[in-house]
């Protein structure tokens, strides 16, 4: 049963994650993003089960969290696998992950040329034998 109900999770995780609702944003819309009002857009952190070249786990930051926890968004220049990486950190510089390759692609130029995001915790996931999760809202 426990089994099932992982599934279910991660298919309303994807869904939620993967499907693009065009409604007009006012800035270019983000590929892979789930878009709101005003150019906001939903998505997911990834990478969320690895631990920080810290050696600090990101489980354990990510239980720490609560929807009105402050988060930022911050370039990783130096990632060797992307180099549009955005990793998404807490107040304290937390690693909690990164946005996607694909969200990355296209935010990492703006804000390189100094564009402010408002990021903030839409949900957290997961927790118990799952792992845990976050979504934010991006504006």
């Amino acid at each position: 049963m426990a089994n099932e109900e992982w599934i279910q999770g991660m298919r309303e995780e994807f869904k939620f994650t993967h499907r693009v609702r065009l409604s007009a944003p006012q800035t270019e819309p983000v590929k892979g993003a789930t878009h709101g009002e005003k150019g906001a857009f939903h998505t997911k952190v990834v990478g969320v089960t690895f631990d920080n070249p810290d050696g600090r786990n990101r489980q354990d930051i990510i239980a720490h969290l609560s929807q009105s926890s402050k988060i930022n968004l911050e370039r990783d220049r130096g990632n060797a696998y992307d180099s549009n990486a955005v990793k998404v950190v807490d107040i304290d510089g937390n690693q909690l992950g990164f946005l996607s390759k694909e969200i990355s692609a296209d935010l990492a130029p703006r804000l390189d040329k100094g564009a402010v995001f408002n990021v903030s915790i839409s949900s957290l996931t997961g927790g118990g034998d799952l792992a845990r999760g976050v979504n934010i809202l991006i504006n």
